[in-house]
């Protein structure tokens, strides 16, 4: 059934009229997609159909776009939203605890994300030429997004885990920030918080980690401006605080998960005390002690030589480049 229906979708999907047949076309490869049997066929006809339906093409320009779209059918917003319901759930590991289609997943919600955009941008200049467009025109459509890539970035599997943390770059930098609603940057961070890779997969909570202080610095100085935002961040902060620890504690000095949390969270008290950080400077000052009482804790500051130190007899630290994620 599975093959016949990824058959049926990318020959006549441009027969696809009305929202009911999208839903439908939904419904039926999400349940497909609970029978391992039937997973992958599924994925090979959400996928076929993308790489057929949308351009190929590298461009911001919106007339270049539309024109692209006039040479043969393409996918309307419900139509790349329906494939988004079983793509997000297949990055998740959602159907049997199943990640092995979560990079492939990625790149097709990249890419239908994309398509979405440009259709909505589209649409609102025809509507008004004179409107201001937003890089971020649908919010709830960014959020979940931003939720699935994380999802990838959380996996054991380092290279897995690599994928999403460079796919959450590009979702999340690429941007102007401040067109996301702060509800969504908390939801976003939160997640972030409480949702990590296990402590046995030191390379993916390097990525995590790394990814949480990066937003970090990049939003607390929009964020805290606001008071009302204090307590999400303040839960927040304490939270990574925790993470930091976990990072430190169950690490040797030398080894990649010790030295690159004590450059993150160095970075991240450095950066927020800086005269320069901008946001409510008080606050600031806080979320920046904090961090620093953490490296303290944990022995990773100059003259301190609490911590857990490596010996002779203990195993060979793993190696790995790069200090913005792994």
């Amino acid at each position: 059934m599975a093959c016949g229906l990824a058959i049926i979708l990318r020959s006549s999907f441009q027969l696809y009229k009305s929202p009911d047949d999208w839903r439908f076309t939904g419904d039926i490869f999400d349940i497909l997609a609970m029978y391992k049997a039937a997973r992958g066929l599924t994925f090979d006809g959400i996928a076929s159909t993308i790489e057929y339906a949308i351009p190929e093409i590298q461009t911001e320009d919106l007339e270049e776009y539309e024109a692209k779209l006039k040479e043969k059918p393409t996918l309307s917003l419900l139509a790349a939203s329906q494939f988004q319901r079983v793509l997000f759930k297949l990055a998740r590991g959602f159907y049997e605890n199943d990640m092995t289609l979560a990079v492939p997943a990625l790149v097709c919600i990249e890419k239908t994300y994309k398509h979405m955009v440009q259709l909505t941008l589209i649409k609102q200049s025809s509507e008004d030429p004179d409107a201001d467009l937003e890089s971020v025109p649908d919010k709830e459509v960014w959020y979940k997004v931003a939720l699935a890539l994380y999802e990838v970035c959380c996996s054991p599997d380092h290279e897995v885990s690599k994928q999403g943390f460079e796919a959450c770059q590009r979702h999340f930098v690429g941007i102007f920030m401040e067109e996301v609603p702060d509800e969504k940057w908390i939801g976003v961070l939160k997640a972030m918080t409480t949702n990590q890779p296990p402590i046995s997969s030191p390379l993916s909570r390097i990525n995590t980690f790394s990814l949480l202080g990066q937003m970090m610095v990049r939003l607390f100085p929009i964020m805290s401006v606001r008071e009302k935002n204090w307590k999400d961040l303040t839960e927040i902060t304490k939270n990574a605080i925790i993470i930091s620890d976990e990072n430190m504690q169950n690490s040797y000095r030398g080894e990649p998960l010790f030295n690159y949390t004590v450059k993150i969270v160095a970075n991240i008290y450095t950066q927020m005390a800086s005269p320069n950080f901008g946001g409510e400077k008080r606050y600031c000052a806080w979320a920046s002690d904090t961090f620093k009482k953490a490296l303290e804790k944990n022995g990773a500051v100059k003259n301190k030589t609490k911590g857990k130190e490596k010996s002779s007899g203990d195993k060979n630290s793993a190696t790995s480049k790069g200090s913005d994620g792994q």
